[in-house]
């Protein structure tokens, strides 16, 4: 099976609820629907394409089966949110074809720095982020359920 990666419409917000509070609950954390998960309801609206985008991976079938965001945080920096994939898609290098694109579109906007957040017991994104070259670095804030956090200098990295 073949996947593509394609910018998300608002319609896909359903089907990326499902994915990312699925994950979240198998891994003993709580969805946020009307906090920092709020902007599922409108994914076009919260990641309009110009300084922040959110992609969905699509199989074959049409079926969403991954979801990945970037949205500005400052004027240099953007932050990589809600990057989850099934458990069935993992070990196909699906993650690091969703931080090629959420790191090349951050390129293309200009910004020099990528952070995100994550939580410890996501122990296979944490090494595909160290792996891609993220850096653990003080929080400068953590949303509730994350511990960990990590950035990428787009201006020394030069890939």
């Amino acid at each position: 099976m073949t996947h593509a990666i394609r910018p998300a419409r608002s319609a896909d917000g359903d089907a990326c609820r499902e994915i990312i509070f699925g994950i979240l609950r198998h891994y003993g954390l709580e969805p946020e629907p009307q906090g920092q998960d709020a902007d599922l309801d409108d994914l076009e609206a919260h990641y309009d394409g110009r300084d922040s985008l959110f992609v969905v991976v699509v199989d074959d079938s049409g079926r969403i089966v991954g979801t990945g965001g970037l949205k500005r945080y400052d004027a240099g920096q953007a932050e990589i949110k809600k990057m989850y994939l099934l458990p069935e898609v993992r070990g196909q290098g699906l993650g690091r074809r969703l931080l090629d694109t959420l790191v090349g579109f951050a390129r293309a906007v200009g910004y020099r720095r990528i952070v995100l957040e994550s939580n410890s017991n996501l122990t296979e994104a944490l090494q595909l982020y160290q792996r891609y070259g993220f850096v653990p670095v003080p929080p400068e804030h953590l949303s509730y359920r994350c511990d960990r956090a990590f950035a990428l200098d787009l201006v020394a990295a030069g890939a």
